[in-house]
């Protein structure tokens, strides 16, 4: 895939951002650095080779995960090894994806996770057989990034959530029910109105 993509303001920027990363996700995952570094080495931009990072690409140290793990309030989750989408590798990708990820937090925080969260999480980003993959490792809960409550029968391996939001009164509601509960009054009135 070749994208034609301006870069001469912040709108653009945007847009081409979007772009990109929607399009790197559709290809497979298993040929997604190389495809990455492609775009790093024409941009001038490869992140992974800046030793001093500005801090907004900074991740967390080990000790502050450590920290935060023994906070109590905190519990730390896998992710994979590489950020792949699950649903869009080979069995034997996603597999080395989750025990890498595992076994490198168990190494550093002293236990193996039980949580994990699905990256991108989209519908067809997890599968039967990635979540089986999950519960084999000893994966008890992961989540996705589908937006809905969790009912009684939820699969405990395919949660959905709610994203963040800076507007804290938007997040109340949300998580009340409230904003659901308003939703689904208005959906009979807009289908009377229509």
């Amino acid at each position: 895939m070749r994208l034609s993509l301006s870069l001469s303001d912040a709108p653009n920027k945007t847009a081409a951002h979007g772009a990109i990363c929607e399009a790197l996700k559709a290809i497979p995952q298993e040929d997604l650095y190389a495809d990455v570094e492609r775009v790093e080495q024409r941009l001038g931009a490869a992140l992974a080779n800046d030793p001093n990072p500005a801090a907004i690409y900074r991740p967390l140290s080990w000790d502050q995960a450590r920290e935060m793990q023994a906070s109590g309030l905190i519990a730390i989750g896998a992710h994979t090894h590489h950020h792949r989408i699950l649903g869009r590798c080979a069995a034997e990708t996603a597999r080395a994806e989750m025990t890498e990820s595992l076994g490198i937090l168990e190494h550093r925080l002293g236990s193996r996770p039980a949580l994990f969260a699905y990256p991108n999480g989209k519908p067809g980003d997890h599968t039967a057989e990635t979540r089986a993959l999950l519960g084999d490792l000893g994966i008890t809960a992961a989540v996705t990034t589908e937006q809905a409550f969790a009912g009684p029968d939820a699969d405990p391996l395919a949660i959905p959530r709610f994203g963040h939001t800076p507007d804290p009164r938007y997040m109340d509601a949300l998580a009340s029910g409230t904003l659901q509960f308003v939703k689904s009054a208005i959906r009979p009135l807009r289908r009377r109105a229509a």
